[in-house]
């Protein structure tokens, strides 16, 4: 009890003291600098991992998808999802009857030729004729496409003999 009257004193007056302003009256006041985000990283700041993961990154990145690129729809596989440029003509084969004919091609992706007759469909034309020496494709639409008029309509695939020079 001997000390508790100089000790309250002193308590009293360190409460009351910043409300008497002390310091230069012409003195500027402070300026707060911006409260630091809560979440941020130091400058300067290196995770060492030490064979760890980082443990605020998400170990399964998110995939890229190009918001500009057009995505062309799948293609299925054989004569139907191959295009015409990619179709080789390999061989015809002739009938007397017409609806027997057929033209040999290769598709890529296939290991064997593929016998196609008339009415036949690839992923961007329809076969129209078998000749002797040619076959003729009329082009379509792919889906989710529109043919343009530039395009061709019809599509001609010579057959090569031996003998032809390329």
């Amino acid at each position: 009890m001997k000390y508790s009257l100089p000790i309250s004193a002193l308590c009293l007056g360190m409460m009351i003291s910043p409300l008497f302003g002390q310091g230069d009256p012409k003195a500027a006041p402070k300026v707060q600098d911006d409260p630091v985000p809560v979440l941020a990283v130091p400058q300067g700041y290196h995770y060492d991992a030490h064979g760890r993961r980082d443990p605020f990154l998400n170990p399964v990145p998110k995939p890229l998808v190009a918001s500009t690129a057009v995505l062309e729809p799948p293609r299925p596989p054989g004569l139907k999802g191959a295009l015409v440029s990619e179709v080789k003509l390999m061989g015809v084969w002739v009938s007397a009857d017409p609806a027997s004919t057929r033209a040999i091609l290769q598709v890529p992706g296939m290991k064997a030729p593929v016998l196609a007759m008339r009415g036949d469909a690839l992923f961007d034309a329809v076969i129209r004729d078998i000749r002797q020496d040619m076959v003729i494709f009329t082009a379509v639409a792919a889906p989710g496409k529109t043919l343009s008029p530039t395009e061709p309509k019809t599509i001609l695939k010579q057959l090569r003999l031996a003998g032809d020079k390329k």
